[in-house]
């Protein structure tokens, strides 16, 4: 029979996940018809296509992913995802990945249909193998989503169907059997329902005004997995609950509720009593009495190829853009469509529910049923030589949410006989006669794509065509000058590779070039062949043989050279086969200025579990050298848990000429006792952090030059792009400034100009410092003046100060009107000459003070 549709009154412990939310209950936009163009698309399995659309035409953005599976194909089928152990919940992904294994991989997959947050369960009907899982709810409200009971599932013979469905409920007492009208709904006059433990809610939760009935000790329950349709299942009547009374049954994990709508049905059943053996009987109608599982969702959006909701089309549910995600079959159910669109983000605006429905109609798609949308729309697709299927859209939430049940793509093929292979040289180039270069497996596929991960490069038959070299296990030897293949074999599968060997260099130099490099300094040098066009030449080991003048080090076979401590010039050189080439090599030299930090707007900051920021110093703040420094601001205390860092950062990076054998920095520091550090970038890309300081100890206060080596490992040239002070132990996170000045490159250590320097200090005080002067006479208050005594900050502003002599006239204390100076400033405290004594004699000279406050 069909179920009527009947309104399921949610409450808060019931909320369902439809992943939107309705404020104001604004009518929504208007209705539009989208055209998306495919900006991606791929092939996870050759039965299934994947693709994402986009729509961009400034006032309307949309993003969509669409999956097509071809479940003609013997082995290509949808499969019911339901996380383990039931009921559960679980990310779209982590599901997949669950039950993909050997013979059964799966290559994309969509989020189910609508779950209740707290019980984990779906709020619909879910079977599978004719087993009841849960029953679920329908609705009587047309503005609901399951109006209209509607599913989508796959029968015995592997095809799709997307439709509505019908149930056959009865139950008997006492040789008497009768139709159960609904589900899990609310109740009306001259209606039975039945309420099982997929309600979502504990109680009935209806009115007075009827009969009810508990059943439990079924040999069946009725959720869970162990009915299948067409079973009969009985219990004992527990309790009951007349006419009028208005405490609501409660519905049993071990069976079911039978409620009666008024007082005719009442009257009529009356008879049934606690003890009384019940009888229930559930079955599905054709052709859902053959489904492999069943997925009931809502509503439908397309029928027989036309646009047709079945739910009222003013309802905000239909009116309010929104992510959603659809199911979908061809008119035959050979093909199966999975079907998202974003929303709710910087790269979709989402969509109406009845232009989700013409959009899927314009892919093609003759029947289908809406799923759980907003934070829970997700699509998953195997990318090719990947394991499992990845997040191909933009969820809502920002990440996967966990959801009760999905769809899944799945190939089934037993054999996963090896189809494809491909492999890779790990150097790029021709090979000189000698040389030998390693082959690596990338990856070996079956017919379906599925990535076979127990095969590695051992298992593969090497072998070369072209009597250009051999193969010895994964490497291959170059032996005559000539073009042949590499070849690799595995089960169906060969790839081949072209080699070429040749017998001569046409082009050669030496890298790094032409170089400045510090005393006693490593550098590593490369020799570069190539032939008459460029193309480079792998070399045999050992062929370039390395020299160096006496004058500028000793260089080892590998081409790495040890510079000496005096400074010099000379040159290396590189010879193979009689052809030589040199590179010239100064030792030492001049100090290079890197950076003076004179311009405080080539610098920005970032931060990582901190907040910082960069300035240049003003007024009388600590200058090294030239007319400013770089101040760095720093609070370690706003980030969560974690290393803290605070980065200076220069634009575009600082280049460093050749290879010093240090830096040097002029740093004004806190003594907060923490890391300070540089990032250097060499030529490959490869990052370096060196160290300035030691962890813990950046403890001094006042300037300190400190110093960086850099590591001989990194390829010239070398840039640096950050300098960071950082803290690893929560206890010791802080705030505080920094004075970063006069970074520069050193080559040679004996002409290292750090005496040179004339650096002012500054003592560091709490805010709250109160000044005691003590005169050697009694002094005239009078004369106490601001303008006689007074604080300045670093840009020579006054502050605000009280100034109190005692008793005696000898001693004058000077403190911050506010009780405190600001935390981490600079400033002057000024006694001038104009302060007179008692007997009316001013001061020999005036006197200052500078301080910073922390």
């Amino acid at each position: 029979m069909i179920i009527k549709k009947k309104n399921i009154k949610k409450s808060f412990a019931s909320f369902l996940a439809f992943g939107m939310v309705f404020a104001g209950m604004s009518t929504g936009a208007k209705a539009a018809t989208y055209e998306l163009d495919t900006i991606d698309s791929f092939q996870p399995a050759p039965t299934v296509t994947y693709k994402k659309q986009q729509q961009n035409s400034g006032s309307i953005e949309q993003m969509a992913d669409v999956m097509e599976i071809d479940v003609s194909e013997q082995n290509t089928t949808v499969q019911l995802g339901l996380p383990t152990p039931y009921p559960r919940l679980g990310t779209l992904s982590s599901q997949a990945q669950a039950v993909s294994g050997e013979g059964n991989r799966v290559v994309g997959g969509i989020n189910g249909s609508f779950f209740h947050f707290l019980t984990q369960k779906p709020a619909y009907m879910v079977s599978k193998g004719q087993r009841i899982i849960t029953m679920g709810a329908v609705s009587q409200q047309s503005n609901d989503f399951m109006y209209t009971p509607a599913a989508f599932g796959m029968n015995e013979n592997g095809d799709a169907m997307t439709g509505t469905y019908e149930l056959d409920m009865e139950f008997t007492h006492d040789g008497d059997t009768q139709k159960v009208d609904s589900v899990n709904t609310s109740r009306g006059d001259g209606e039975i329902i039945l309420y099982t433990s997929s309600y979502g809610k504990e109680f009935t939760k209806t009115n007075p005004y009827g009969y009810e009935v508990v059943v439990t000790g079924v040999d069946k329950t009725v959720d869970g997995g162990e009915m299948s349709f067409g079973d009969t299942i009985s219990g004992t009547v527990k309790a009951k609950r007349s006419y009028g009374n208005k405490d609501w049954a409660e519905i049993p994990d071990d069976g079911f509720v039978l409620s009666f709508g008024g007082g005719q049905l009442a009257s009529r059943y009356q008879d049934v009593q606690p003890g009384d053996s019940i009888e229930l009987k559930i079955d599905v109608d054709d052709p859902w009495d053959d489904s492999e599982f069943m997925l009931a969702s809502g509503p439908m959006l397309l029928q027989n190829g036309k646009v047709d909701l079945t739910i009222d089309l003013n309802s905000p549910k239909v009116t309010m853009p929104q992510p959603h995600t659809a199911v979908g079959t061809n008119a035959d159910g050979s093909k199966v469509y999975f079907v998202t669109v974003d929303g709710r983000n910087s790269v979709a605006d989402g969509m109406r529910l009845d232009d989700f429905a013409r959009y899927l109609q314009s892919l093609g798609v003759y029947n289908a049923v809406n799923l759980d949308g907003g934070g829970s729309t997700s699509m998953v697709a195997r990318k090719k030589a990947y394991i499992y299927p990845s997040v191909m859209n933009r969820p809502s939430d920002g990440s996967e949410r966990r959801i009760s049940t999905s769809l899944m793509a799945v190939i089934q093929n037993p054999d996963e006989r090896a189809s494809e292979i491909s492999f890779y040289k790990e150097k790029q180039g021709q090979l000189l006669e000698g040389a030998e270069v390693n082959v690596g497996l990338s990856y070996v596929l079956d017919e379906y794509f599925t990535y076979l991960e127990d095969v590695d490069a051992d298992d593969i038959e090497w072998s070369v065509e072209g009597n250009v070299g051999r193969m010895e296990g994964t490497t291959f030897v170059a032996e005559q000058a000539g073009t042949g293949q590499i070849v690799a074999e595995y089960e169906d599968a060969v790839e081949k590779r072209d080699i070429t060997v040749v017998d001569e260099i046409d082009r050669f130099d030496i890298a790094p070039g032409d170089l400045q490099i510090g005393t006693d300094t490593k550098q590593t040098f490369t020799f570069e062949a190539a032939d008459a066009d460029g193309n480079p030449i792998i070399l045999p080991e050992n062929a370039v043989k390395w020299s160096a003048d006496a004058s500028v080090g000793t260089m080892n076979d590998n081409g790495t050279l040890t510079t000496g401590s005096e400074e010099t010039t000379g040159s290396i050189t590189a010879t193979i086969n009689g052809q030589s080439v040199s590179a010239d090599v100064q030792v030492g030299g001049d100090t290079v200025v890197l950076s003076d930090f004179d311009n405080a707007g080539d610098w920005s900051v970032s931060t990582v579990r901190s907040w910082g920021q960069v300035r240049g110093a003003q007024g009388f703040e600590p200058i090294a050298e030239g007319s400013s420094s770089l101040r760095l601001d720093y609070n370690f205390r706003t980030g969560g848990a974690g290393t803290s860092a605070t980065y200076a950062v220069p634009d575009g990076g600082i280049d460093i000429p050749g290879k010093p054998n240090h830096l040097g920095l002029w740093v004004y520091g806190d003594d907060a006792d923490h890391w300070l550090r540089a990032r250097i970038v060499d030529g490959e890309g490869n990052s370096y952090a060196v160290n300035l300081t030691e962890e813990d100890q950046l403890n001094w206060k006042g300037w300190k030059y400190v110093e960086a080596k850099l590591p001989d490992a990194a390829a010239l040239p070398l840039k640096l792009d950050q300098i960071y002070i950082a803290e690893t132990t929560e206890s010791e996170k802080d705030k505080n400034v920094l004075f970063l000045d006069q970074l520069k490159a050193f080559y040679d250590d004996s002409k290292d100009d750090v005496e040179a320097m004339n650096l002012p200090e500054y003592d560091i005080y709490p805010t709250n410092k109160t000044w005691e002067v003590t005169f050697n006479t009694r002094m005239d208050e009078d004369s106490f003046t601001n303008e006689n005594i007074y604080v300045t900050n670093h840009l020579g502003n006054k502050v605000p100060v009280t100034v109190d002599l005692n008793a005696t006239k000898r001693v004058a204390y000077i403190s911050a009107e506010s009780g405190d100076f600001l935390k981490d400033h600079l400033f002057e405290l000024v006694v001038t000459d104009k302060l007179e004594s008692a007997y009316g004699l001013e001061l020999k000279e005036s006197r200052t003070m500078r301080f910073m406050t922390r």
